[in-house]
């Protein structure tokens, strides 16, 4: 039952990496409340890569550092869309526009796409 309940967890978690992405052209136009502004050379140029989480519980914030507010979790193994080339005070950018550590997220494969 245990192993299940987890199982379904990751499945969900998983799920929902794909979907939230779909959230980035609405992030588009990017706010201050989301850190960085993007700009159209950002967005025409920007080439995303699969990330894997390799801590047991991995935060997205709505910036780039601890000081901007927390909005969820990912759980360990969750494959994530990111910004190959935007990292900053070691928080990359999430293609669904929100940040999360650097450190725990690890490329999967070297499957970019632009």
């Amino acid at each position: 039952m245990r192993t299940s309940v987890f199982k379904t967890a990751i499945g969900a978690a998983a799920v929902l990496a794909m979907i939230l992405p779909a959230q980035a052209a609405s992030a588009a136009t990017g706010t201050a409340e989301r850190g960085t502004p993007a700009t159209a050379a950002h967005l025409t140029d920007a080439v995303f890569c699969s990330y894997t989480v390799t801590a047991d519980w991995l935060r997205y914030r709505t910036g780039p550092g601890t000081n901007y507010p927390t909005i969820g979790q990912y759980p360990y193994g969750t494959v994530l869309s990111a910004y190959r080339d935007d990292v900053q005070n070691g928080f990359r950018h999430l293609a669904n526009g929100y940040w999360s550590s650097s450190q725990y997220l690890r490329r999967t494969g070297a499957n970019c796409y632009q």
